[in-house]
């Protein structure tokens, strides 16, 4: 007989045998470990979005050029806060999307004859609160659609300091995603990939008793297949070729927020990003949004978004057929981009029966100057516990 099941034997026996105090009392699991920590749900919520895409792009082969870039997205949601014990906090978030596209449907490349692809996902969210001043989570996510999967984990930890004054937020992100690549005729060619690593450092200062300012810088490293192998080019000789993009993208992004409380129950929020990369794009984004109370259950939100970008610097619309980097996606050209919206939102805490329930129902229009138009309906509907 061997030793190794004498050791196995030896440990069961241990592990089985009740550990005891130094007056021979037998301690139980709850004594050694604490008391169990029950799950408890704390919200329910569920959202419907509605997407209605129109315009053209000279990526695009349904009917072009330019192409037709008709889309409708339906996407149903669900989210579920749960807490466990006094520190952690557990978010279920899970979204499913049912597209309908002009684009992909024209080379019959990622949707079949009825025009419409499903895909879905889970992302998985946990917080510790390890003390009053600081805080780790971590997530997980999949998300599966026709010839698609992507990954992602990640982690952030925040802490706050001068008399909770300021909080400073650090986060690590990665992506893996994993597709079916085609040419431009829509014939499959191979499996292909791409990762993206995400890396932000935030800091949220209290500058005044009603006004609450943010920094933030964000670096993303890309590499990979970097676009979705199917979009077309108008090459110079009047034909069209296959988009070629670079292997590698390092983008930056530095963003500045300001929420700033108004004496008629109001909150006014303002918003500035940069983003500049190593494809030659500069953008700027600015936002402002007028929260207003209007009575104790009633709430208005209006927003208004101005976006700005050069476009990067290999996109054209008549390539060289010897052209090493080429693109002619209408999202990385030249244009400027504005989004009027609002959203009315109701919560009835203060009403017996109801108390546990809010909604909202919020409206974009998002248009932009090279031909392309979104209008976004959305409502949700929550329950507290």
């Amino acid at each position: 007989m061997t030793r190794r099941p004498l050791v196995a034997a030896a440990l069961l026996a241990i592990l089985a045998t009740p550990t005891r105090t130094a007056s021979g009392d037998a301690l139980d699991s709850a004594a050694i470990f604490g008391p169990p920590q029950p799950y408890a749900i704390e919200s329910i919520k569920t959202r419907y979005t509605h997407l209605d895409q129109r315009g053209h792009g000279y990526q695009s082969q349904a009917g072009g050029p330019p192409g037709d870039e008709a889309l409708t997205v339906e996407q149903p949601q669900l989210e579920v806060i749960a807490r466990q014990g006094e520190h952690i906090v557990h978010r279920l978030w899970v979204p499913l999307d049912v597209v309908t596209g002009a684009s992909p449907d024209a080379l019959d490349a990622i949707s079949s004859a009825s025009r419409t692809t499903e895909a879905g996902s889970i992302e998985i969210a946990s917080t510790w609160q390890a003390t009053r001043a600081t805080a780790a989570t971590v997530h997980g996510g999949f998300h599966l659609e026709e010839n698609y999967r992507s990954y992602d984990v990640g982690g952030a930890v925040t802490h706050s300091f001068a008399d909770d004054n300021a909080t400073i937020a650090v986060s690590l992100n990665q992506v893996m995603d994993w597709f079916d690549g085609y040419d431009i005729r829509g014939n499959r060619l191979d499996r292909v990939g791409r990762s993206a690593t995400n890396v932000n450092l935030g800091l949220t200062q209290l500058l005044s008793p009603t006004t609450v300012g943010h920094l933030d810088y964000g670096v993303t490293l890309q590499n990979g297949t970097l676009g979705n192998t199917w979009n077309a080019v108008p090459l110079a000789s009047g034909t069209l070729g296959g988009e070629l993009l670079p292997a590698f993208r390092q983008r930056h992004a530095f963003v500045g927020r300001l929420a700033q409380w108004l004496p008629w129950k109001g909150a006014l929020h303002a918003y500035y990003r940069f983003y500049v990369d190593d494809w030659g794009l500069r953008a700027h984004s600015a936002e402002v949004q007028l929260y207003q109370r209007l009575s104790a259950w009633l709430w208005l939100r209006l927003t208004y978004r101005v976006h700005q970008q050069n476009g990067v610097s290999f996109f054209t619309t008549a390539a060289s057929p010897t052209a090493t980097r080429r693109t002619a996606d209408s999202d990385l050209a030249p244009f400027i981009a504005q989004t009027f919206g609002g959203a009315v939102g109701v919560d009835l805490r203060m009403i017996p029966r109801l108390r546990q329930l809010y909604a909202d129902f919020s409206y974009e229009r998002y248009v932009r100057t090279n031909d392309l138009q979104i209008d976004v309906y959305s409502a949700a509907l929550g329950v507290r516990f």
